[in-house]
């Protein structure tokens, strides 16, 4: 399930958290273009620990309004 994320790291969602500025622009570069990312879990439900089971998640490709 390799895939570009272009589009999550020009939006700015995929990020390194505690990855300095150059490094962090450097490495997400390289997966921009075709890559693979693991996401530990739902960072917008706002839990502090991971909970529930592992599951795929999608990769967004475009605002969410366009067609």
């Amino acid at each position: 399930m390799w895939h570009s994320h272009e589009y999550e790291v020009k939006s700015g969602v995929l990020f390194l958290p505690g990855v300095p500025g150059p490094v962090e622009r450097k490495d997400l570069e390289k997966v921009a273009k075709h890559g693979k990312t693991i996401h530990f879990w739902q960072v917008d439900r706002d839990d502090e620990l991971s909970l529930g089971l592992p599951q795929v998640t999608m990769a967004l490709t475009r605002d969410s309004n366009s067609t």
